[in-house]
């Protein structure tokens, strides 16, 4: 039975994969109206959410998608380049940047082994990250390129207050497609294992929506840990 059970554990895993590859990829075109539905229009807002937490300097925002955070860090005048494997949501980005007149830095690349020298960027963002932002290897690249004082944000954990019907949904099917089984306790400690300091935000990102933030700073810097 135990097997019987990590087989179909295994099997549903590959699928969530495969659909979240074919979203990123073939049906890129799909994915503004994907995460619009998931989150009852709240997505964007969610994206948002680390933004008190950027640091002045430079910024990476890894799995940029097509676009739509770093365009505005961007229009801010912050000085922010974008990084994703997916071919078709690179150039997605690129046009929604040329439409609105905004100049983008952007590069194809793995977050397990960044493009980027050691200590380049004061900031980086992953938004709703896959399984690439469990893998240690990441971790590993991300305190790298961290400049020291440095934060990495991690945003997760959207969760819907109300409409309540809509609300179940979106947490059913956000259990479903959980690429790793891995808890909050351990993912930090493992973190920290690699030098991060971490902690965890949960804000009120509306009056109808929750977010979840980790931030994890490299120390260094001239002042130490300061993610308070």
């Amino acid at each position: 039975m135990k097997r019987t059970r990590k087989r179909l554990m295994l099997a549903w895993q590959w699928m969530v994969r495969s659909g979240f590859r074919l979203l990123y990829n073939e049906f890129a075109w799909a994915y503004d109206a994907v995460s619009w539905l998931v989150s009852a229009g709240e997505w964007k807002t969610w994206q948002r959410a680390a933004e008190p937490w950027i640091k002045a300097g430079r910024g990476l925002e890894i799995g940029c998608g097509r676009g739509d955070l770093l365009i505005r860090q961007l229009a801010q005048g912050r000085a922010f380049c974008g990084l994703d494997l997916s071919p078709a949501m690179l150039r997605t980005a690129r046009r929604k940047a040329e439409r609105q007149g905004v100049p983008t830095q952007l590069c194809r690349g793995r977050a397990e082994l960044l493009p980027f020298a050691a200590d380049t960027f004061a900031t980086v963002i992953t938004t709703f990250p896959t399984a690439f932002a469990v893998d240690p290897a990441t971790w590993r690249e991300i305190y790298r390129i961290l400049s020291p004082g440095g934060v990495w944000l991690w945003v997760d954990g959207g969760q819907l207050v109300r409409p309540a019907l809509w609300a179940r949904l979106t947490r059913w099917a956000f259990r479903l497609t959980r690429v790793s089984a891995e808890g909050v306790v351990p993912r930090f400690t493992a973190m920290q294992d690699a030098g991060f300091v971490v902690r965890s935000q949960t804000l009120n990102a509306s009056p109808r929506s929750r977010i979840s933030v980790i931030v994890a700073q490299k120390p260094g810097g001239g002042g130490g840990a300061t993610i308070g």
